[in-house]
């Protein structure tokens, strides 16, 4: 692991495919719930070098991993870090699908993350991207994942924004006349019902 850390300034991608290498290795030897902090520091390499992808995996992993281990609290960090990082990417159903994935855990379904990230997702559909920046910065779970993430998360929304809002107000079974576009359509939401 050192030499992923020596090599993530110069070479990011060779550090993240070592912290992968490790994740996977620590995985196949059924200790991966003992390395856990290989899980943070691989999250973090892929994030400082762009494979939000690969770090959006790597945290599904990890709340899996965080599931065995008995660190509840941190598995359902992992899965609304998942969420944030897919969102942050722009690929918005990838995000949706991780929390779909996510609320079949009871220990999540029932957190404060799980809530949050439905209150996240309510934003979307709102189509207000101030609705999203007030909730991030309301919301204490967005403010204790991993420092790498939350600065992600302080980035939101990315990407075609009106598409996503549109997917996720599709997804949330609401009309344009009930969400999305919320001004746009007429409405004056109160957002601080998603706060």
């Amino acid at each position: 692991m050192q030499g992923a850390k020596l090599l993530e300034q110069h070479r990011s991608d060779l550090a993240g495919k070592m912290y992968r290498n490790a994740v996977a290795t620590a995985a196949e030897d059924g200790k991966d719930f003992l390395s856990l902090d290989i899980y943070r520091d691989s999250i973090n390499s892929c994030i400082r070098g762009g494979l939000l992808s690969d770090a959006s995996e790597i945290l599904m992993k990890y709340a899996l991993a965080c599931s065995r281990s008995g660190a509840l609290n941190a598995q359902c960090k992992a899965y609304l870090a998942a969420v944030v990082v897919l969102l942050y990417q722009g690929d918005v159903r990838a995000a949706w699908e991780a929390y779909q994935n996510a609320m079949t855990v009871d220990d999540f379904a029932k957190s404060d993350e799980a809530f949050a990230t439905d209150d996240l997702f309510q934003a979307y559909a709102y189509g207000h991207p101030e609705g999203i920046l007030e909730l991030v910065k309301a919301k204490v779970c967005f403010q204790y994942m991993e420092t790498a993430v939350a600065q992600l998360a302080r980035k939101l929304p990315c990407g075609n924004f009106p598409e996503q809002a549109r997917f996720v107000a599709d997804q949330l079974g609401v009309g344009a006349e009930d969400m999305y576009g919320g001004v746009a359509a007429g409405l004056d939401p109160d957002l601080d019902d998603l706060t």
